[in-house]
């Protein structure tokens, strides 16, 4: 199957800057809690559209209650929040 190699990605401090900022393809971020119910439909969609469209597109998810100093420079008050970023840069959320 063509997307097998592909992967929903969880975030981390260390591996952010690599899978999202210095990306080579565009990059839809999930900030998400653990305990929320619609951020838990949302990851089975994330993984869903990462084995279908990952050759073209990354999607990754980050826990802000572990990783809260990104939530803050990413100005994330609540979850689910979904970040584009394409070139290092935030293009759009929802």
């Amino acid at each position: 199957m063509p997307g097998d190699a592909f992967k929903m990605i969880e975030l981390n401090y260390l591996t952010f800057k690599n899978e999202v900022i210095d990306s080579k393809v565009p990059a839809a971020v999930l900030f998400y809690i653990s305990n929320g119910k619609t951020d838990k439909i949302l990851m089975n969609v994330f993984e869903k559209l990462s084995i279908d469209y990952g050759k073209r597109f990354k999607f990754a998810v980050l826990n802000i209650g572990t990783y809260e100093s990104l939530a803050e420079q990413y100005r994330i008050k609540n979850t689910p929040v979904i970040v584009f970023f394409s070139k290092g840069k935030e293009i759009e959320r929802n």
